[in-house]
């Protein structure tokens, strides 16, 4: 059962969550705090079939939900909005990440560490970076390998990683995600691939 006190709490963390999306969208931080925002989505997640008694309070906690909805959808929208008008601006195109069966055939040309996967199964784990430093190393090679001496900074490949990784545990509660860096037909791509735990 959810509490005044709970619900409070909610609000607190959806305003201080908006501030601080309002300064990565200003630019002022250089991180989308993802994790925090994951962390919300859980709670909620776990509070989905709460009861709440009062009625004033379930009122409370119903359009603080659809605020944060709302939020979500808007955030999205201007991080992407965001990417697109930076990679106007710089002439370079962010990763593409898409999802694709384990059984695609083997890239045509590149490095011969572009087969190999490296698999993620939280957003928050101690060595993220230095396993996305690791994806990040074979992508610049790859599209070095094909001719292509541009590509984004670690810091926006980083971000786009994660925010990929959080899109995808999000869908797949528990399982890992996991990156291979292909070209094909002359085109460096990251595929992103979601796995259970223990499944080859």
């Amino acid at each position: 059962m959810l509490t005044d006190k709970d619900v409070k709490k909610f609000e607190e963390k959806i305003n201080i969550l908006k501030k601080d999306y309002d300064l990565f969208l200003a630019g002022i931080i250089k991180l989308e705090p993802l994790n925090a925002r994951e962390e919300l989505q859980k709670w909620l997640r776990k509070h989905t079939a709460s009861e709440i008694v009062n009625s004033a309070l379930r009122f409370k906690y119903n359009t603080l939900v659809s605020k944060f909805s709302a939020l979500n959808t808007y955030w999205d929208r201007m991080v992407k909005r965001r990417d697109m008008l930076r990679d106007k601006i710089s002439g370079h195109a962010p990763p593409k990440l898409s999802r694709e069966p384990a059984s695609s055939a083997p890239p045509r040309s590149g490095p011969p560490e572009s087969p190999r996967t490296v698999a993620f199964d939280r957003v928050d784990s101690p060595d993220l970076e230095a396993k996305a430093k690791q994806v990040y190393q074979r992508y610049m090679e790859a599209k070095k390998a094909a001719g292509d001496q541009g590509g984004p900074d670690f810091g926006k490949f980083k971000a786009t990683l994660e925010k990929r990784i959080g899109d995808l545990l999000g869908r797949s509660p528990g399982g890992m995600i996991e990156f291979q860096v292909k070209t094909e037909e002359g085109k460096v791509k990251l595929k992103a691939t979601a796995r259970s735990k223990g499944k080859s």
